[in-house]
């Protein structure tokens, strides 16, 4: 099990948007652009990446299998949040290859920590119901 997805289970329904949001707060408080971008380029491959392949392994399956109606929707919308965060990353990192981070950066971490609150909220929830059927 991953360190985020752990922590999440084991601390309750907040813990996982509240650790991205202290990974990225370290992150980002570099003041230094490119040592910054680097920091992110870092958080994202060590730990956002892993954990959504994680979840597309061992947590979203469960739900989708036992879930209700309903927590299997949401199950479905955060797997494709998943698809469309990993294309932000990418045009992040592709931007920043080439140039500064920006408003790229903005996007992503935006995106990461929505995505983040609505797998707290909803899918963390039902795969604890779920979890060793």
């Amino acid at each position: 099990m991953d360190v985020l997805t752990k922590m999440s289970l084991d601390h309750g329904s907040v813990y996982e948007s509240l650790a991205i949001f202290k990974n990225l707060s370290a992150a980002m408080s570099e003041n230094d652009q490119a040592k910054r971008t680097a920091a992110l380029k870092n958080f994202l491959n060590d730990i956002i990446l892993p954990h959504f392949v994680y979840e597309e392994d061992n947590v979203i399956p469960v739900v989708l299998e036992y879930g209700d109606p309903a927590e299997k929707k949401v199950t479905q919308e955060i797997k494709q949040e998943h698809v469309e965060i990993i294309k932000k990353i990418n045009e992040f990192m592709a931007l920043t290859a080439a140039a500064g981070a920006g408003p790229a950066e903005t996007t992503v971490l935006a995106l990461i920590l929505r995505h983040a609150r609505k797998e707290d909220v909803y899918l963390f929830p039902a795969f604890k119901k779920y979890y060793k059927v």
